[in-house]
């Protein structure tokens, strides 16, 4: 399951959350993926900062990573960088925005589990942010060719 979650930093912040997030520690990376994160990305606007998890459960995954001594070392780090600070448990616990459209489920539904398949292979799948030459362009008509 993919789960998106929307913090506000502190405008002033950005770049210290920007920095710190370029300087990971490998103990907090392991800590994500033992957690069950298959992914976990992260895209800010301004001071909008949304949070992309792919794991099976984001409730199993916040209650795996939580005791970690590398995630509460890295959540002292992130302290004082966000407006609110994000809750992880209780009633005020993080709650994943409601997704209104997946391609991959739309597919499933109008093409049924055959489509289940396509795109596992790894030359299929993106690997990082698409950019301009990892997009694979259409290919231009040969010039002069037969119409």
């Amino acid at each position: 399951m993919i789960y998106c979650v929307r913090y506000r930093l502190k405008a002033e912040r950005v770049g210290d959350y920007v920095e710190a997030h370029r300087q990971v520690p490998s103990e907090q990376v392991a800590a994500l993926r033992q957690a069950g994160a298959r992914e976990l990305a992260i895209f800010l606007d301004g001071d909008d900062c949304l949070i992309v998890y792919e794991c099976r459960s984001l409730a199993r995954f916040l209650e795996r990573l939580l005791p970690s001594a590398a995630n509460a070392a890295w959540q002292e780090k992130m302290d004082g960088l966000f407006d609110q600070r994000p809750s992880f448990v209780g009633d005020s616990a993080i709650r994943p925005l409601p997704c209104v459209f997946s391609l991959r489920t739309e597919w499933r539904r109008h093409f049924g589990a055959a489509a289940k398949r396509e795109g596992r292979g790894r030359s299929e799948r993106m690997e990082g942010p698409a950019t301009l030459d990892t997009v694979r362009q259409p290919e231009k008509p040969a010039e002069g060719g037969d119409a």
